[in-house]
């Protein structure tokens, strides 16, 4: 790579002069290209008065009127935001501006681990089966091709307002609203979900809303998207409006990160208010926040201010520990050598996991990605093993035949027996052996198998149990299982549970005593854990119906 120093005419004497720049500042401008008398007057001195026309923004005036015709209507509109500060900052400005024009306006924020990011299909079709008539999209929507599909074939509009890039195929909404549409007219093109909001909600109310441009603020610092044209002044303008803010949530929010208004800066947004507001998506669910933001009241919103506290100091409580134990990972496998490394432990909680994954000074490592979540449904195949009596089974020969995947399923397996305290692992049959015994050797346990009959030597206690298709045994050695130990059986699928209620018997009669029941997959509609109501069970993944 090539260093090239950036040149550029330097700014005549009277621009000099007439804005009374430093010889620093002249060079930073120059070199910026804002280079003459109304770009200089708009980066000093540029207000809400100067934003473009936000009836340039694609889709905007027919995002307009199909909001207006819901008013009008009173349709049942639901925002659907997400749950990062841009997220949280783009749905409470536009909930807030549909509350003003007398909307029934609701709002959902997905939960960052059971919905994941972006338009859901089961929120999706529970928000239309709730009598939504339009779904508003903030700060996410562009990949929701299937779930704009759903809402509008079920008789719910959908306007999409996004800034993420488009992928090879846009949704076919009623409308999309996007700062970076393909050929539209309007000059800014690097807004947040905030600030498309924003515009939105100027189009809406003919007017500036100065009381929307702090939040606007809060997103676009919080996206960390480009603070030149018109994201400099909503930068610009938003500081000034919240250093004398008289909403109540921010207000409370201020005080528990221990600043001072008229004192706020951008480095605080940054490091203190917007990490707050992630806090809430990342450990609970962000709707918190947007409550937060919407409160009226300053004693709720001082309430809930401290629950945002408490989520933060939980935050950076757990970023820490995962810190720390990647920090041991890297020394324990002696990787301080390599440049970039692939990390993963089941007990790193995921929500923090982007902010751990960093520079790790102690060693010449320039990256660090942490990884915890595996999909193992990804590697789980469908069999119809008795289709005359509808019953589906799972295959879990993609997770063995794919070694990390192994190992992450052997090692949550694991994790749960050391939870129960097992002191043996039993593996009924030859898939309980596969599953149970790399479970044993991680642990450092026992391993004791369960076969069928005339596959042990020795004397063996013997118990009968029903499976779908007809009876069967299971065998263990008599001298298996010391009285007083406590075991944990270990299996590949849970369905009816006949086989686990063979093993449990088994090791009942021979003294032991069964503390849990750990499988890959379990189809909860063939009722099994309801049979055992006993036993604690665990399974990575569950299936219900076909």
């Amino acid at each position: 790579m090539t260093w090239k120093k950036r040149e550029a005419t330097e700014l005549s004497e009277e621009l000099k002069e007439k804005y009374q720049l430093s010889p620093l500042a002249a060079k930073l401008f120059s070199l910026r290209e804002i280079n003459t008398d109304e770009k200089l007057n708009y980066w000093l001195n540029g207000t809400e008065e100067d934003l473009a026309d936000p009836y340039l923004m694609h889709g905007m005036q027919e995002a307009v009127e199909r909001i207006n015709k819901a008013i009008d209507n009173f349709e049942k509109i639901t925002i659907y935001g997400d749950y990062d500060a841009d997220g949280i900052t783009a749905t409470t400005i536009m909930y807030e501006t549909l509350a003003i024009l007398g909307a029934d306006v609701h709002y959902f924020i997905p939960d960052r681990f059971k919905d994941g990011y972006g338009p859901n299909m089961k929120r999706y079709q529970q928000i239309v089966s709730d009598g939504t008539k339009l779904i508003i999209t903030v700060d996410n929507g562009v990949t929701g091709i299937e779930e704009v599909k759903y809402a509008q074939e079920n008789g719910c509009d959908v306007i999409v307002t996004d800034h993420h890039s488009f992928q090879e195929q846009m949704p076919d909404a009623k409308v999309i609203v996007h700062c970076n549409y393909p050929n539209q007219k309007y000059p800014f093109d690097d807004y947040c979900g905030a600030g498309v909001a924003y515009t939105i909600c100027r189009a809406l109310m003919d007017d500036t809303m100065p009381e929307l441009i702090e939040l606007a603020m809060i997103g676009t610092i919080g996206d960390m998207v480009k603070v030149s044209g018109e994201g400099h002044i909503i930068v610009k303008r938003g500081l000034e409006l919240l250093n004398h803010t008289q909403r109540p949530g921010l207000r409370a929010l201020i005080k528990e990160a221990g600043l001072e208004l008229g004192n706020i800066d951008e480095t605080d947004i940054g490091f203190q208010i917007a990490p707050r507001l992630n806090a809430t998506g990342r450990l609970a669910n962000a709707s918190l926040a947007v409550d937060l933001l919407l409160a009226d009241d300053l004693e709720v919103a001082q309430k809930l201010a401290k629950k945002v506290e408490q989520l933060n100091n939980d935050r950076k409580e757990l970023t820490q520990k995962v810190y720390e134990s990647a920090l041991e990972q890297i020394k324990k496998f002696g990787y301080n050598s390599e440049n970039t490394l692939v990390l993963y432990d089941t007990s790193w909680h995921e929500g923090v996991l982007g902010i751990a994954s960093v520079c790790y000074p102690a060693f010449k490592i320039t990256e660090v990605v942490i990884n915890m979540t595996v999909d193992f449904k990804k590697y789980i195949a469908s069999v119809q093993d008795f289709p005359n009596k509808g019953i589906v089974f799972r295959d879990i020969t993609p997770i063995l035949s794919d070694g990390e995947i192994f190992r992450a399923a052997t090692h949550e397996l694991a994790e749960y027996a050391k939870k129960r305290g097992a002191d043996v692992i039993v593996g009924p049959e030859a898939r309980g052996f596969i599953v149970g015994c790399p479970v044993a050797t991680e642990l450092g346990v026992g391993f004791v198998p369960a076969r069928k009959p005339h596959k042990l030597p020795r004397e063996v206690e013997r118990a009968s149990y029903d499976l779908e298709y007809g009876s069967n045994s299971l065998e263990m050695h008599k001298d298996a299982i010391k009285p007083g130990q406590k075991v944990v059986i270990c299996d590949d699928l849970m369905a009816t549970a006949g086989t686990l209620h063979a093993a449990i018997e088994l090791i009942e009669r021979l003294g032991g005593e069964v503390v849990g029941a750990a499988f890959y997959v379990e189809l909860p509609d063939l009722k099994g854990r309801e049979k055992l109501p006993n036993v604690d069970i665990f399974s990575l993944v569950q299936y219900h119906g076909a």
